[in-house]
């Protein structure tokens, strides 16, 4: 939709009725192109959106259809990263893994059910075993020794995605780490 501006320096959409010296109009985009020239109004040149983290955006008022782009304030820009960085720690963590071919899923649920197997495996390490479901569906029947290992694997992980985050929220805060990037570069 076309926009206009009037000599009085007011701004119209195109289809919007306006008024010009006494005279009401149905709409600029209505109006042939010598008559939007002999009332002196001016298309206005839209500029792309402008693009990017952490800024606030306005139409220019002294220019319509630029941009005045006015950044936000650095406590607001770390609250965001560290939240994001909370974030994609969660999705990380709870997005599983592959050990020794198993797909394995490593959100809450299936962590709680792995230590409640490797309890029962550590009670009869030698005649332990269950069928164990993997991500995708596959059942394997594994023993105590291949469960210690699952749950070894899954603490490692969830650990790690932990010190990924506290090497995260550091950099954030230290200003080493300053867009929304680098934190999901870091957990990858």
């Amino acid at each position: 939709m076309t926009r206009y501006i009037l000599p009085n320096k007011n701004v119209v959409q195109g289809d919007t009725p306006f008024v010009l010296n006494d005279v009401q109009y149905t709409g600029a985009d209505m109006l042939l192109q010598t008559e939007r020239d002999a009332l002196g109004l001016k298309a206005v040149v839209e500029q792309p959106y402008p693009t990017g983290d952490f800024q606030f955006v306005n139409e220019d008022p002294a220019n319509p259809g630029g941009y005045v782009v006015t950044p936000y304030p650095k406590e607001r820009i770390v609250a965001e990263l560290l939240a994001l960085a909370a974030d994609t720690r969660w999705q990380k963590e709870q997005g599983g893994l592959t050990v020794s071919g198993l797909k394995v899923s490593t959100d809450d649920r299936s962590k709680l059910l792995l230590m409640g197997a490797s309890i029962a495996a550590a009670s009869a390490p030698t005649t332990y075993t269950t069928p164990w479901v993997s991500s995708d569906g596959t059942v394997t029947v594994i023993n105590a020794a291949q469960v210690a290992g699952l749950a070894t694997a899954v603490s490692n992980f969830v650990d790690g995605c932990f010190q990924t985050f506290a090497t995260v929220s550091a950099g954030i805060t230290a200003g080493t780490i300053t867009t929304k990037a680098d934190v999901i570069a870091a957990f990858q």
